[in-house]
């Protein structure tokens, strides 16, 4: 899908996607390309000069943000950021930036789409329209904030993540705390080099980018080292939620052992003395106390529930129990 948009100074129009030839009479003008096939990427590899290289990376895919300066124009390529059912997930957005002109392509990404219907609104989006280096930092800018409202959900999944750990660890938190630490790679492998980016604009290095918008891009640079501050604490929080998972671990196991040597200590003695009056020797004299050996039972019986009761008063008085 192909979208036209053309600026001057009065009027912001669409046109038809046939009408790329009107459109680039003109000052600015921005092509937005969703899910385009490589047809219609060469297509506009022809039209507008694009460098062979830039085209290729557009085509294959998988780069690390960066910003490439090809002389007549600036490839960026952007990292979006979303999450989905519980995992942090990412997609690319291409730039083409040069004086007159700005392209965009993209899987469908609903900021840049947001973005060029903000343009068309009557009023509401002028300054971004009378250069392409305005539209270029708005589109970055808007970008970049996405990454805050995936943070604050993995936030929100380290405090679920930290409660349900404190109280009751389970194999299921394990994998959970597993989940969101490859979110946080997902989150800082796109955060890391979108600072380098930024930072390189900020340079001046890129004579497309006007001293007037660089002072924006500052802003955008904050953005992104509070990013990286956040995404530093998120690591160590993960790291502490670790240890706790361990030592809940542990005093749970700790809490069995206890129970088990309470049992032990209770059961132990008697099981003794049934075990040495359980003996097939003729020869104990227990066994004659009495009609019948009837008082050695009895003896046996009572010091069954001394050796028991002793140790269960000992225990309550060290408040073992």
């Amino acid at each position: 899908m192909i979208r036209i948009l053309g600026c001057d100074k009065e009027t912001v129009r669409e046109f038809e996607s046939g009408s790329l030839e009107e459109a680039r009479q003109l000052p600015v003008i921005w092509v937005d390309l969703a899910k385009p096939t490589e047809d219609e990427l060469r297509l506009l590899q022809e039209k507008f000069q694009l460098h062979p290289l830039a085209v290729e990376d557009a085509l294959h895919r998988g780069q690390r943000p960066k910003a490439e300066d090809y002389d007549e124009h600036l490839f960026t390529v952007l990292h979006t950021l979303r999450s989905q059912d519980g995992k942090v997930v990412w997609d690319e957005i291409f730039i083409f930036t040069s004086e007159r002109w700005l392209i965009t392509i993209h899987e469908r990404d609903p900021q840049i789409t947001d973005i060029f219907d903000k343009v068309l609104r009557p009023g509401k989006a002028r300054p971004l329209t009378q250069t392409t280096d305005a539209l270029y930092q708005s589109i970055v800018d808007r970008v970049v904030d996405g990454y805050f409202t995936v943070l604050d959900s993995v936030e929100d999944q380290i405090d679920d993540l930290e409660r349900e750990v404190a109280q009751n660890p389970t194999k299921e938190a394990l994998l959970r705390m597993d989940e969101i630490r490859k979110n946080l790679i997902t989150v800082r492998r796109s955060v890391w080099p979108t600072r380098e980016m930024v930072g390189s604009i900020m340079k001046g290095i890129f004579p497309i980018i006007s001293d007037q918008n660089i002072a924006y891009f500052r802003n955008i640079y904050d953005h992104v080292a509070q990013m990286m501050d956040l995404i530093e604490t998120y690591h160590a929080r993960m790291s502490g939620i670790g240890e706790l998972y361990v030592e809940s671990l542990t005093s749970s196991t700790n809490e069995v052992i206890r129970v088990f040597t309470i049992m032990a200590t209770i059961f132990l003695p008697p099981t003794l003395i049934a075990s040495i009056y359980g003996m097939n020797f003729g020869g104990i004299p227990e066994f004659r106390w009495g009609p019948n050996g009837s008082y050695g039972y009895i003896f046996a019986l009572v010091m069954m529930g001394i050796v028991t009761v002793v140790p269960l008063a000992y225990m309550r008085a060290r408040k073992l129990l």
